[in-house]
């Protein structure tokens, strides 16, 4: 598929992000940044459904993207929560509408950590990402 220009590859220096993983995206402005590995996915004339579930849980954040939604998110964990929530129940449905599935405690795991401003517990990040999953 092709790529709008403002979907791009991390640059080589977001390696030394503390919150850089495999799989890693974010969003600076409205530019999505995805690890080389989707992004070279993405590329592909059928990409994996991981891959595209990605994209599309990046483009529900990009959606209306600007300073003051970006300070709301690191500032207020309830609207950070909302967000996400749109964003993996979009995922979510991606990866089921392919029949695929999801490490949902992998998920959780990141959820409860610095990528997410620790936002939830592990344990409350779990029940929360089950409720997403289940409720697409």
């Amino acid at each position: 598929m092709e790529l709008p220009p403002y979907i791009k590859p991390y640059p080589w220096y977001f390696k030394y992000l503390p919150i850089s993983n495999h799989g890693f995206t974010t969003l600076a402005g409205k530019t999505i940044w995805l690890s080389q590995e989707i992004y070279d996915d993405l590329q592909r004339s059928n990409p994996k459904p991981l891959s595209i579930s990605v994209l599309r849980h990046q483009e529900v954040h990009a959606d209306g993207a600007n300073f003051f939604k970006f300070f709301k998110f690191v500032t207020n964990k309830r609207f950070r929560l909302e967000e996400e929530e749109k964003s993996f129940k979009v995922m979510f449905r991606v990866l089921k509408e392919n029949d695929e599935t999801v490490d949902l405690e992998f998920v959780a795991k990141n959820f409860a950590g610095l990528r997410y401003i620790w936002m939830l517990s592990y344990d409350e990040a779990l029940i929360v990402v089950k409720q997403f999953w289940n409720e697409v």
